[in-house]
């Protein structure tokens, strides 16, 4: 083996190592039969018998309805008397969790470091790298793996809300921090900056629209035929709408194909790494409710790893943060 291939295979065995340990802790769970929220929330659900009614399962609770689209998917595949099936997806699922905790650790160690070598370039500090980071991601992704808290979330089935909510989250996370430290230049900050500006007035202007119209036909069909949830589904679509076309003028009218290829390439990663970031957000929020904290936690990212400081952080309140913040805001406005 070389020696680029085995500092390749050094490298990931954190995350390695928590997989197995996560196998060996949860695999003898899943003979278990079903048990008390798994009766309710599935056995006894009749809007999972037919996985392709998604409508059924909007109105049942849309706010989680990503969610219940797992479990209709594995009545489909599993039935409802092999609960193997269903706790190896939620097995798999915390397994995801730890890696993707594992690589935001690392990215922020990476970048940890990056400032400390340039700090000591001047004192040709001759040292050696500190071992203590690198203990303290493995000590972070470990304890995540095996911590008892997780069982609930892992051994129930129904508990499956907060680990794949958990999985967007920190898809999410590692998006962010990637296009945070990454990006070359300020060229690129600046470009990307006047896209983010040009993405947040339309989906502000998008969002407003859905609260104008979403309330009032909230608050007009509650009792009628049409209900309140199905209501809300027209405003979302004119916010995904907005977007969309704010997406596509913003294509039609930028220069995003350059000559200079290896530019036009860090243009396009930006952007990917936002979008992913994002709509792994939405997901999220489709998943369960404490989804929408994760806005929260970008901020503290901003304050305390990106800007060094709350008046520098605060200002991507109305830069890359304001998506994040914005749907939550009109989620709530709309469920008032």
């Amino acid at each position: 083996m070389t020696e680029t291939g085995g500092r390749r295979v050094h490298r990931y065995r954190v995350p390695g190592l928590a997989v197995l340990l996560i196998g060996g802790l949860y695999l003898p769970f899943l003979g278990v039969p079903f048990e008390y929220d798994d009766k309710v929330e599935i056995v006894f659900n009749q809007v999972l018998r037919h996985p392709g009614d998604i409508q059924e399962m909007w109105t049942y609770n849309p706010f989680r309805v990503l969610l219940l689209y797992t479990f209709a998917a594995d009545i489909w595949a599993w039935g409802l008397v092999r609960p193997e099936g269903y706790r190896a997806v939620n097995i798999a699922v915390h397994a995801l969790n730890s890696v993707l905790l594992w690589w935001l650790l690392s990215q922020l160690l990476t970048r940890r470091q990056a400032g400390e070598k340039k700090r000591d370039i001047s004192t040709k500090d001759q040292t050696g790298p500190d071992k203590a980071p690198q203990l303290g991601v493995a000590a972070g992704t470990l304890l995540f793996a095996v911590h008892p808290l997780a069982i609930e979330s892992v051994t129930y089935v129904s508990g499956r809300s907060s680990s794949l909510a958990t999985t967007f989250v920190l898809l999410s996370m590692v998006s962010y921090v990637a296009l945070r430290t990454r990006s070359p230049g300020p060229g690129l900050q600046d470009w990307f900056g006047d896209l983010v500006g040009l993405l947040n007035r339309a989906a502000g202007a998008a969002l407003t629209a859905a609260l104008l119209v979403g309330v009032p036909c909230g608050l007009m069909f509650r009792s009628g035929e049409l209900s309140a949830t199905r209501a809300l589904l027209f405003p979302s679509v004119a916010a995904a709408a907005g977007l969309v076309l704010a997406w596509l003028r913003w294509g039609a009218s930028s220069d995003v194909f350059l000559p200079n290829l290896e530019q036009s390439r860090h243009r396009k990663v930006a952007v990917s790494l936002w979008l992913l970031s994002f709509f792994s957000f939405i997901l999220g929020c489709l998943t369960k409710e404490i989804a929408a904290t994760l806005p929260a936690l970008l901020l503290l990212l901003e304050v305390y790893w990106f800007c060094g400081g709350w008046r520098s952080g605060l200002r991507e309140l109305h830069g890359r943060l304001f998506p994040f913040f914005a749907i939550p805001a009109a989620l709530i406005g709309l469920r008032a």
